[in-house]
């Protein structure tokens, strides 16, 4: 008979189980809170000298265009300002400044000498021929780096937005402007947490595990936006199963007489954030009907969650039983021995003893 694994061999399964787990969750993008908490705007460069200072430790998305065209820099500037601060995440563990570099007309004094040669000879050494151009530059530079280790340059059309963003985005990590977004799936299992109504019993338990089902999708993803919407996504589920079901539809007034009593005293940014739980809350107050694939798509991840919390309770939880015997190890002291008579000073002897 084969003997059963020993706890050397449990322990360093467990072990790897553990390691395997971390490093999965390390693999997630973590919420890096940058220490200036003041919004990147942009900044104007006149000379190597300043890209370089930025770039000793930030990173610099740069945007180079001529005096007669500053389109591009309106766009992109406009749309980082109007940027939720709390999406703005660090890149590689830099912040990420933008900055802009204006490529004047050649002119000349009256000497006859070249003016605002500056620019044009930096938009040159970043290996810039066209303009408008887009860059990004990557942090950790000195006076003696080169460019050339540090750019990455933009190599599509600039007059198409849409790509210039995409590109934006895959270096400085967080997506430009105040769009509003949604979670496909989490609306899917909203519609269904709100067509139990408000109820009791058995569906009341439904409607908990579909909200606790939200609440461990968002547990360990800390990538933007998908964060901070998430923590929206699971307030709606707790306010609703606090208040009610109708709690999604009042809120949704209220914002939208907040919006238009005071929408022209309030900033950009929470113009956006209600805007955005308005959103979110329509999820709950407007369900959709659901498909026999969203139904799917729901009771997968139901049963993914279920087999591995089960699956961390029978590895973590369950005993060892360590302290067992080997079905075919020899027993110490199977074998009773005799011990010797023990004569006391008084001439008494002791009784002989077995022991097991």
């Amino acid at each position: 008979m084969m003997a059963p694994p020993s706890s050397h061999w449990r322990a360093l399964t467990k072990l790897s189980f553990l390691i395997a787990s971390l490093l999965v969750l390390a693999s997630v993008p973590p919420l890096t809170i940058a220490t200036d908490t003041t919004k990147p705007t942009c900044t104007r460069l006149t000379s190597d000298h300043d890209l370089r200072t930025i770039a000793r430790d930030q990173n610099v998305l740069l945007l180079v265009h001529p005096s007669t065209d500053d389109t591009l820099r309106k766009h992109i500037c406009n749309k980082l300002d109007a940027t939720p601060s709390d999406r703005i995440v660090q890149s590689s563990g830099r912040f990420t400044s933008f900055a802009y570099l204006e490529i004047k007309t050649p002119s000349y004094d009256a000497s006859g000498q070249l003016q605002d040669s500056d620019s044009k000879s930096l938009a040159s050494s970043l290996g810039i021929k066209s303009f408008p151009a887009v860059a990004f530059l990557s942090g950790g530079m000195n006076s003696s780096s080169k460019y050339s280790q540090h750019i990455t340059h933009y190599t599509g059309s600039t007059s198409d937005m849409p790509s210039v963003e995409k590109f934006i985005q895959s270096q400085v990590g967080y997506h430009l402007g105040n769009d509003v977004y949604n979670i496909v799936f989490f609306d899917s299992i909203a519609s269904k947490f709100v067509s139990y109504g408000d109820c009791s019993g058995l569906n009341r338990l439904k409607q908990k595990g579909l909200a606790l089902l939200v609440k461990f999708s968002t547990m360990f993803s800390y990538k933007e936006p998908f964060w901070s919407i998430g923590k929206l996504y699971n307030r709606a589920f707790d306010k609703s199963l606090e208040k009610g079901m109708g709690y999604a539809t009042d809120q949704i007034a209220r914002i939208e007489r907040l919006l238009e009593k005071d929408g022209s005293g309030l900033t950009s940014e929470k113009i956006h954030e209600m805007n955005q739980k308005r959103a979110i809350l329509k999820s709950f107050a407007e369900p959709r009907v659901l498909t026999v694939e969203d139904q799917r798509q729901i009771w997968i991840h139901v049963l993914l969650h279920v087999g591995l919390i089960a699956a961390t309770v029978m590895l973590f939880v369950l005993p060892n039983d360590d302290g067992g015997e080997e079905e075919d190890g020899e027993v110490v002291n199977e074998v009773p021995v005799i011990a010797r008579v023990v004569e006391e000073e008084n001439g008494g002897k002791v009784g002989k003893k077995k022991h097991h």
